[in-house]
């Protein structure tokens, strides 16, 4: 191509827009299609209508969608070669052989937990095995026009980039993915051998982790050696058992953003703590901790991000060396001076003055008069515990 892949999503997406409530039109394009290359009219009309995800979907769908559009729009996505070979080519589904195994272990008579990888969901999804089921699935997003309204997949692009980067880095911790069979599938299930055998089914509807699913799916599609493990959970539930199953998913306990964010161990804050926490010639090593400690881990990472890594996601080991060392030295030189602190907790205000001074060059008795002057801070700009430019301001002028 000769644009990126998500260009091309970006345009077609903003002209399928209208064309889904344009039916003369839709049912042309629908219908020229299939009768050159062999598509079926529901799969193309999914495309349009944003029931499937343009990301997840391959190039030669989406060249002929482009090419009915305008095809001197066609041109400058890709090549004379790629236009010539992809007019010429009729749909053709790949074929998955049943019956075919699953490794699993059965946890109820209607679920299992097994592995597998990022191969065998390509596999299936290039035989349609995989399908998003609008009946049991997460809220789509309604468009109007008129008279008219369609429900369109809504995908999470913040989400979906992290998700890829974490893949493409080899930092992704594989979890769950789950597919439902259909009842009206055929399998049967070996205690002994732990393997569940699909003997056929129209298609699996994949009920959790749609967007690890897209991302996984366009990075095979960059890169067809790209692999990775999942877990795989299979279900055989009704479409009111699945709903059930998302709402009980969706109510997991949600930690405040402060403290899932000191959990990522990929960011430059978090790794200069934990280096600092084993630090032997830090004076408070080991009791920087997410929970009790004298300094809390999700203050420190969330002050020290915001003033040394801000927008950054990762940085050269020799920054995190030395942003360490400026810590442990100020902090350091600190408690030294004010010996309480050896056994005082530090607040939030308190970690923050403290770090925040540190950056500043501040003297430790400039940074203790400023401690015991907390209480002339306005409660409301430090109401959220995270970091902002009011904070440093409001503290300057104590």
């Amino acid at each position: 191509m000769l644009k990126e892949k998500k260009e091309l999503v970006s345009y077609l997406k903003s002209k399928c827009n209208s064309l889904v409530f344009n039916q003369k039109k839709l049912n042309t394009i629908i219908t020229e299609i299939e009768t050159e290359n062999s598509v079926p009219t529901g799969i193309i009309m999914d495309i349009i209508a944003g029931r499937t995800s343009m990301e997840e979907d391959n190039e030669f769908l989406l060249f002929l969608i482009c090419n009915k559009i305008d095809q001197n729009k066609t041109k400058e996505f890709f090549t004379e070669n790629e236009i010539n070979f992809y007019q010429s080519q009729q749909y053709e589904r790949d074929e998955f052989e049943f019956p075919f195994d699953i490794q699993c272990i059965q946890v109820a008579s209607d679920q299992w937990i097994g592995v597998a990888d990022v191969n065998f969901l390509i596999e299936l999804r290039k035989a349609q095995l995989i399908n998003y089921n609008a009946n049991a699935q997460r809220t789509m997003q309604r468009v109007v026009h008129g008279n008219k309204e369609i429900y369109k997949i809504a995908l999470n692009a913040k989400a979906l980039k992290e998700i890829k980067t974490s893949l493409a880095q080899g930092i992704f911790i594989p979890n769950t993915i789950t597919l439902n069979m259909p009842e009206t599938a055929d399998w049967t299930y070996d205690a002994k051998r732990n393997t569940l055998t699909v003997n056929q089914l129209s298609a699996f509807d994949i009920s959790d982790g749609y967007h690890r699913y897209v991302a996984m799916c366009q990075l095979k599609e960059a890169n067809p050696d790209f692999n990775y493990p999942i877990e795989l959970r299979i279900i055989s539930f009704p479409d009111d058992k699945v709903k059930q199953f998302i709402y009980q998913e969706d109510q997991k306990t949600k930690m405040r953003k402060i403290d899932s964010a000191s959990m990522n161990m990929s960011s430059p804050a978090n790794i200069v703590l934990e280096r600092l926490n084993m630090d032997t010639m830090f004076d408070l090593k080991g009791k920087v901790l997410r929970n009790g400690g004298q300094i809390n881990f999700g203050y420190a990472g969330n002050i020290i991000e915001y003033l040394f890594f801000k927008g950054i996601k990762t940085a050269p080991m020799n920054e995190v060396v030395a942003v360490k060392d400026q810590l442990k030295n100020g902090i350091n030189a600190f408690v030294e001076a004010y010996p309480e602190w050896f056994d005082k907790r530090f607040g939030f205000k308190e970690t923050l003055i403290m770090i925040y001074g540190i950056t500043q060059n501040w003297t430790p008795e400039t940074i203790n008069n400023k401690i015991n002057k907390i209480d002339q801070l306005d409660k409301r700009i430090f109401a959220n515990k995270a970091m902002k430019k009011s904070m440093a301001n409001a503290i300057e002028k104590l």
